[in-house]
């Protein structure tokens, strides 16, 4: 598909920290992209994402990437692409400033909302990391408010924030309240270890769960959220013809 969208930069996080080799990194963030989004600008959001959490990764725990290797590494290992390199020197600019996500996002013309454009939500999900750079509840808190997309950029900026906060970071009551069986903390847990472990060249296993439950845990999302549709669309139905 032809698109510019944001859903190869949402699951792209975890490339960067797969993959260490810059090269081998890029090709696995174009291939993965390709799967979904043909369109070039699609890819470079995705590489981007990949890029800071492979910067975040590097850099020593408890410490601030510093922004002039943030800035160096989003233009040069990007793109010389006009578009992206102005918005390169908008985020650069806005951090230097001291900008808050919501400021940041309304310098782009983006007061109302964030679309799912991925020059749109990836530029605010990065700008979102940086300016809360290890506190992942005051990431994802500055981010999602700003309206629009906020589930792919509350996942983007979530993932980058983890990337350098660690694990241990992510607030008790965020994990409390996963809801996602069965990809629950054990399991992520488990398949983190296992990423872990191949990310070092150690051989790494495949990690079990109740896969037979997804389609089940499927039917029941997309029934509530049929429902939930048909509402709306009734009492849409019932205004206009009132």
């Amino acid at each position: 598909m032809v698109s510019a969208g944001n859903g190869a930069a949402v699951r792209s996080a975890v490339l960067g920290a797969l993959f260490p080799d810059p090269i081998e990194r890029r090709e696995f963030v174009r291939l993965g992209t390709r799967v979904t989004h043909r369109d070039p600008r699609a890819f470079l959001g995705a590489l981007a994402v990949a890029e800071m959490a492979a910067l975040a990764l590097s850099t020593p725990s408890g410490q601030k990437p510093a922004l002039e290797e943030v800035c160096s590494r989003l233009r040069l290992l990007i793109s010389n692409d006009p578009e992206w390199q102005a918005l390169v020197d908008r985020m650069e600019e806005g951090w230097r400033n001291g900008l808050s996500v919501a400021e940041f996002a309304a310098s782009l013309g983006l007061e109302r909302e964030v679309s799912g454009y991925v020059f749109h939500s990836v530029p605010v999900a990065l700008f979102g990391w940086y300016a809360h750079n290890g506190d992942v509840g005051a990431t994802l808190n500055a981010v999602i408010p700003c309206g629009g997309d906020a589930d792919s950029i509350g996942a983007i900026a979530g993932a980058l924030a983890g990337a350098s906060a660690g694990a241990d970071a992510i607030p008790a009551d965020y994990l409390e309240h996963l809801l996602e069986y069965p990809y629950n903390e054990g399991f992520l847990r488990r398949l983190a270890t296992q990423l872990t472990r191949f990310s070092l060249g150690v051989p790494a296993a495949t990690v079990p769960a109740a896969y037979w439950a997804i389609p089940l845990r499927n039917l029941l999302f997309n029934s509530v959220v049929l429902v939930h549709l048909t509402g709306r669309a009734l009492l849409w139905l019932a205004r206009k013809f009132s």
